[in-house]
């Protein structure tokens, strides 16, 4: 039977072998254990000897779970909360006269209490990590990353971390973005703010369509302009020596023949329009007249050799001019017939009003109603044609040609007559 005389009689001895002093009051009070021969010697009380830390336990013991000095302890083998099994009675409760060892100075009502925390919970999913968070390899939450495409996130991100692929590979302040056009699929470029945007049928920076596969295009250079989604020359001088922007918004090659277009290879100033006393293109620049003089005489009949055409011009072989096929059928005084020669579009546009010799040039004389190749020019109304000479007494007068018996006449320019065009 313990009793308070022998216990008080083997707190000293404890202090006296071991050389630690007890503790009392609201601290821990140390007891000796049987076992423990070399510091409290035989025959002393086998009690046992209350802890907080490793520094209240004796050489070569440590402090258990459950508050008491053990051999052997969680993770060295047998009971983490009592000491070794030759200790007698060690699992008796301590005598009434024992002194309270109070308590925990942090207020808690147990051994444990004010434990330090265990550290971040293992994971073996991100989805274990909750917001904001990732799952490593090593089964350790780490906060997703504002620039790793790999793990892209903040720590509002609901769903975790992001992977960032396809078109959007990139991390940029947590978020996923695109990080150049290539990233972006057909018709869509990469956006200043990192998402991939509709290119424009209208802006020169991003011009394109939904159908451009090669990403929008940049309009600089001889096509500065987006025109429905395709980059264009806006005006001649988008253009290079010898070119002018034609009415398709391609940069074309100046004609040696058209009025509206006349020049060469060569021509630094790009293409002349040919008008006033000059409105003639010959061999690339403006003349008074087609060289007409330099024509090759034919026979009265004018055949098919000297021709091709297609469904809307016919070229004269000999002369190199390009005619108008088909005519509108319809009348118009001299001014309106030069502007609708200007304004007409058809086959790439360039067209003007023929001089007098020109349209002479077209006349078979060996027939007549019309005396014109019918093959090559069908339908050709018997009637007067306007041309662009003006007659020499007066400009309210201009020559027409009768292509009915093939004749030349002037007429008032407020009349009415049929027009066939010439480039």
């Amino acid at each position: 039977m313990r009793g308070s005389a022998n216990r008080s009689a083997a707190v000293p001895a404890a202090q006296s072998v071991c050389g630690r002093p007890g503790r009392t009051g609201a601290g821990l009070v140390p007891l000796a254990f049987a076992a423990l021969s070399a510091c409290v010697g035989p025959g002393t009380q086998d009690e046992r000897w209350s802890c907080r830390t490793q520094a209240d336990c004796l050489p070569g013991w440590c402090c258990g779970a459950s508050g008491f000095c053990a051999l052997k302890c969680e993770g060295e083998g047998g009971d983490a909360g009592s000491p070794d099994a030759s200790v007698a009675d060690a699992g008796s409760p301590p005598d009434a006269s024992m002194p309270d060892a109070g308590p925990a100075p942090d207020g808690g009502s147990g051994p444990d209490a004010g434990a330090p925390d265990a550290g971040p919970s293992s994971c073996a999913t991100d989805a274990q990590c909750g917001s904001g968070r990732w799952c490593d390899g090593e089964g350790v939450c780490q906060r997703c990353s504002s620039t790793d495409p790999a793990h892209c996130g903040n720590e509002d991100s609901p769903a975790g971390c992001a992977q960032c692929r396809e078109s959007t590979p990139a991390c940029r302040d947590g978020a996923c973005v695109c990080a150049r056009d290539a990233d972006c699929s057909t018709g869509k470029f990469c956006s200043a703010s990192g998402a991939c945007r509709a290119c424009s049928t209208s802006d020169a920076a991003r011009c394109g369509t939904a159908t451009t596969a090669a990403g929008c295009q940049r309009c600089s250079g001889q096509t500065p302009m987006c025109l429905a989604g395709v980059c264009v020359c806006a005006r001649d001088s988008d253009c290079g020596t010898g070119t002018y922007c034609s009415p398709t918004g391609a940069c074309a090659a100046c004609s040696p023949t058209d009025a509206t277009h006349c020049g060469i290879a060569s021509s630094v100033a790009g293409c002349a329009v040919c008008s006033g006393s000059t409105p003639a293109c010959v061999s690339g620049a403006c003349s008074v007249d087609r060289e007409w003089s330099s024509w090759v005489l034919q026979a009265s009949a004018l055949p098919d050799s000297n021709y091709s055409w297609t469904t809307d011009t016919v070229t004269d072989t000999v002369t190199g001019l390009v005619w108008q096929r088909v005519l509108d059928g319809s009348t118009h005084t001299w001014a309106d017939a030069k502007t609708y020669c200007a304004n007409l579009t058809m086959a790439g546009g360039g067209w003007r009003l023929p001089t007098k010799n020109e349209l002479l040039s077209v006349v078979d004389f060996s027939l007549d109603s019309p005396a014109i190749n019918r093959n090559a020019f069908p339908n050709t109304p018997s009637d007067w044609f306007w041309s662009s000479t003006v007659f020499a007494c007066s400009s309210s007068i201009a020559w027409l040609v009768n292509f009915n018996p093939g004749i030349t006449s002037y007429s008032g320019v407020g009349g009415g007559g049929s027009v066939r065009c010439v480039r």
